[in-house]
C-alpha cells in the first residue's frame, strides 16, 4: 500500500493540551472501567509527571498498573512510597521490553479482564502527558462500533505545537510513517478516521481484543513495531484501528533510545522491522513487492549513518523467518 500524506499549507497556532468542550472533564455516558497500563524503565520525574496526568485527565473510571521494568533509578519505587490513590506497581525482575510489560501487566490483571470482557486497556508511555479528556475520548471512540478494534490518540510534541502523530501507515517495506509528522497542528488534523495502526504512545483496546489476537510479540524487544504487529493483527482480524483527534498528548518520542533518529534507536527500529517483515511480508505474493520497496528506499538514502543500521539487520533475517509462526487469526499480507 502507497502511504497516503497529508498536506496543509495552513498556519497552526498553540493548541492547548485538552480534548474538545464535549469530553473535557467527562466521561462517556455509558461509563466502562479502564486500566491505564504503564511500561516504565528508568523514567525519572517524567513518571510521576506521566501518572498525574493519567489521574487528572477526568476519566473517573481509570484505574493505573505501572510496570517497572527492572528499572534502577528508583522512579517506581519512589511512586509506590508515594502510595497515589487507584495507582498499584508491579515489580519485574528483569526488563522484559515494552511488549513483555504489557504482556506482565495484563495477565496480572487477568481474573479482573477475564471477567469483564469490555473492560477497557489504555497503553502510556513513561515520557507521555496526556490531556484533559483524552482517556475518556479513547474510551468513548472504542465503545462506538464493535468492529473498531484499536484506538489512537493525536501526539504533539514537546512544544505543543507540532504534530507528532495522527495515525500511521505502513510501506510496502515496512518502513512507517506518522501522519502529519513535523507539521503545525491544525484543523486537517482534527477528524477520526480508519489508519493501518497507531503509536503505543496513548493507544487503547478492549480486553476481549487482547485475548482473542493473542499477546503482544516479545520478540520485538526492546522496543519498535509491537504495536504496529498488534495493529496489522487486529485489521487482518476484521477490526478497525481508528485514529481519534479528541484524545490528546504530548510525548517525547523515542527518550529511552536517546531520541528519534539516534543511532541506538535506528538499531533497534530496523532489527524489529526484519522481524516485522519475516511475519508479515515476506511471503509469497507480496515478497518481491516488499524487495523492490526496500531497493528503492535504499537508492534514496544519501547518508550511510541511515543505512548502515537496516544493512546491519538484514543479517537477522534467516533467523527471524525461521521463528515465524502465523499467529492466531492472521492471514498472509
Amino acid at each position: 500500500m502507497v502511504a497516503k500524506r497529508l498536506h496543509t499549507s495552513r498556519p497552526g497556532g498553540t493548541t492547548a493540551l485538552c480534548a474538545p468542550a464535549s469530553y473535557r472533564g467527562g466521561v462517556p455516558m455509558s461509563v466502562v472501567r479502564a486500566t491505564a497500563v504503564v511500561i516504565a524503565h528508568n523514567g525519572g520525574d517524567e513518571l510521576m509527571r506521566c501518572v498525574r496526568a493519567i489521574l487528572a485527565s477526568g476519566y473517573g473510571a481509570t484505574r493505573v498498573l505501572v510496570v517497572d521494568n527492572a528499572g534502577s533509578d528508583g522512579a517506581c519505587a519512589s511512586l509506590a512510597a508515594f502510595g497515589l490513590p487507584g495507582v498499584d506497581v508491579l515489580r519485574m525482575t528483569r526488563n522484559l521490553g515494552f511488549a513483555g510489560g504489557v504482556n506482565a501487566g495484563l495477565e496480572y490483571l487477568g481474573g479482573e479482564l477475564s471477567r469483564d470482557p469490555g473492560h477497557v486497556v489504555v497503553l502510556v508511555n513513561q515520557d507521555c502527558l496526556v490531556g484533559a479528556g483524552a482517556i475518556a475520548a479513547l474510551v468513548s471512540r472504542l465503545t462506538s462500533n464493535a468492529r473498531i478494534g484499536v484506538v489512537g490518540a493525536r501526539i504533539l510534541a514537546p512544544d505543543g505545537r507540532t504534530l507528532q502523530h495522527a495515525g500511521g501507515w505502513i510501506y510496502d517495506n515496512g518502513l512507517t510513517e506518522h501522519v502529519g509528522r513535523g507539521m503545525p497542528d491544525c484543523a486537517v488534523f482534527w477528524s477520526p478516521r480508519d489508519v493501518e495502526y497507531v503509536t503505543g504512545a496513548l493507544c487503547a483496546f478492549r480486553a476481549s481484543t487482547w485475548y482473542a489476537l493473542g499477546r503482544f510479540d516479545e520478540r520485538y524487544h526492546p522496543a519498535y513495531f509491537e504495536e504496529v504487529d498488534f495493529c496489522v493483527r487486529a485489521w487482518h482480524a476484521g477490526l478497525r484501528v481508528v485514529y481519534e483527534p479528541a484524545s490528546v498528548a504530548i510525548h517525547a518520542e523515542a527518550s529511552s533510545s536517546g531520541g528519534a533518529l539516534s543511532p541506538l534507536f535506528l538499531r533497534r527500529y530496523h532489527r524489529n522491522r526484519m522481524r516485522f517483515l519475516a511475519r508479515h511480508r515476506l511471503r509469497r505474493g507480496s515478497l518481491l513487492r516488499t524487495m523492490a520497496a526496500e531497493i528503492r528506499w535504499l537508492a534514496g538514502r544519501r547518508r550511510m549513518s541511515e543505512v548502515w543500521p537496516a544493512v546491519r539487520a538484514y543479517a537477522s533475517l534467516p533467523f527471524d523467518l525461521a521463528l515465524v509462526r502465523r499467529p492466531r487469526g492472521l492471514e498472509s499480507t
